[in-house]
C-alpha cells in the first residue's frame, strides 16, 4: 500500500506593494514526485515562471519544517497593522481533497515564524525580495522549464572552458550532448540529467562545483536539478 502523501497541494501567494507578486505551488505529480511551480511578477506576464519536478522527500521535508515552525496551528486570518498594510498573502494546504484543507491569509500582520517559512520557500527557488531575476528562468520558447540559464549561455560556458583543464573531458561530453539536443529542446532537460548521472561521483562533484562557480544557479540548485 502506498504511503499517504505529505500533502496533495500547497499554494502560497504573496503580493507586496514594494516587491510585487510571487507564487509558490507544489502539487502531487505521481507516487514519487511533486510538480513545483514558481512565478514572480504579474500573472499575465511574469518575469520568472517555471515548473520543475521534485522528489516526494522534498515535500516531506517541507511538511516537517512547517510542523516544526507551528504553521499547522496558524489562524485563518491575520489583519493589517494600524499604519495600514503593504502586502497580502495566502497559504492554502490541501492534505486530502474534500477531507481536510488548511487556509490562512492576512495582511501586514503575520503569524510567528512567517519569515522562517518564507526561508523554506526561498530554499526551493522562490525569488527573494529585491533579488535580481535568476538568468534564464523566464525561458525562451521551446526550452524546458526550470533551467537557470538559456541554451546560448550554457553553450558559451562550455565553449570557454580551458582546453586540457581538469574538467575538459567532462565539458566536452556535455557540450556534445547539448549540441545534439539543440534541435530538440523538449528532450534537453531529461537527457542532460542522464548524461550527468552517468558520470562517476567524483566527476559529478567536479561538474557541480564548476557550474556553481559561474554564478548561474547555486550548487544546491544544480544538484537538485541534475539529481532530482
Amino acid at each position: 500500500m502506498t504511503e499517504k502523501a505529505p500533502f496533495e497541494q500547497l499554494i502560497f501567494n504573496l503580493n507586496d506593494r514594494v516587491n510585487g507578486r510571487v507564487l509558490f505551488q507544489m502539487a502531487v505529480a505521481d507516487d514519487d514526485n511533486y510538480d513545483l511551480h514558481v512565478e514572480k511578477g504579474p500573472a499575465t506576464q511574469p518575469s520568472v515562471d517555471f515548473t520543475r519536478t521534485v522528489p516526494r522527500k522534498t515535500a516531506e521535508a517541507l511538511r516537517d519544517a512547517m510542523a516544526n515552525l507551528g504553521v499547522f496551528g496558524w489562524d485563518e486570518e491575520y489583519p493589517d497593522d494600524e499604519a495600514g498594510g503593504s502586502r497580502r498573502w495566502t497559504l492554502r494546504i490541501v492534505f486530502q481533497e474534500g477531507v481536510y484543507t488548511q487556509q490562512c491569509s492576512g495582511g501586514s500582520k503575520v503569524p510567528d515564524n512567517f519569515d522562517a517559512l518564507l526561508e523554506e520557500f526561498y530554499q526551493l527557488d522562490l525569488p527573494r525580495p529585491g533579488a535580481d531575476d535568476a538568468p534564464g528562468i523566464a525561458m525562451p520558447a521551446g526550452m524546458p522549464a526550470g533551467m537557470p540559464m538559456g541554451f546560448p549561455d550554457m553553450s558559451a560556458l562550455f565553449a570557454g572552458a580551458p582546453e586540457g583543464g581538469p574538467d575538459a573531458a567532462l565539458l566536452a561530453e556535455m557540450q556534445q550532448a547539448m549540441a545534439d539536443l539543440q534541435a530538440h529542446p523538449e528532450r534537453f532537460q531529461q537527457q542532460l540529467k542522464e548524461e550527468f548521472l552517468s558520470l562517476p561521483p567524483e566527476a559529478q562533484n567536479s561538474m557541480l562545483d564548476m557550474l556553481a562557480s559561474t554564478g548561474m544557479g547555486s550548487r544546491d540548485w544544480w544538484e537538485r536539478f541534475l539529481k532530482g
